[in-house]
């Protein structure tokens, strides 16, 4: 045997060096796995991406004259201060269940009161849009429905 037997490579015996170069494979395979796996998914959806967003394609099948008039409309259904009042409703929450003595009269009333303000909310939307549909013609509103049940083919497909 010669004197390289003993050799250090970067300061590490040849024994341990083995093991960091298998755990380095490891990684590298482990990194190459997952961007091809995050590759082939994503060519599964389009360029779209995997997200639909029905208020984007009510605003796109409006025609360029009344594209304006509909995203109006349909940002008025949006909810401006949706993070502050979440954190209110989970902060009040939170009061409430570490309330002593434990009020489950009033955490329930707070609950529905937070129902109530979603449902609500999504009334508003909801009502925005009909609204907006209603602006549109006859044909863009069949377009749009073609692309909604071609999207709903779509994730039947993934799911």
């Amino acid at each position: 045997m010669t004197d390289d037997a003993g050799k250090r490579l970067f300061g590490l015996s040849p024994r341990c060096a083995r093991w960091v170069l298998g755990v380095s494979l490891a990684v590298n395979f482990l990194m190459l796995g997952l961007a091809g796996g995050a590759a082939l998914k994503m060519g599964d959806h389009g360029s779209r991406g995997g997200r639909y967003s029905f208020t984007s394609q009510i605003v796109e099948a409006a025609g360029p004259d009344r594209r304006d008039a509909v995203r109006a409309i349909l940002d008025t259904g949006r909810r401006e201060d949706w993070r502050e009042a979440m954190r209110g409703r989970w902060e009040d929450m939170a009061t409430l269940i570490a309330a002593k003595p434990f009020e489950a009269a009033a955490l329930g009333a707070a609950l529905d009161a937070s129902d109530a303000r979603r449902a609500a909310s999504r009334r508003q939307r909801n009502d925005a849009t009909v609204e907006a549909l209603a602006l549109l013609t006859d044909e863009e509103r069949a377009a749009l429905s073609g692309g909604l049940r071609e999207n709903l083919k779509q994730w039947a497909k993934r799911h």
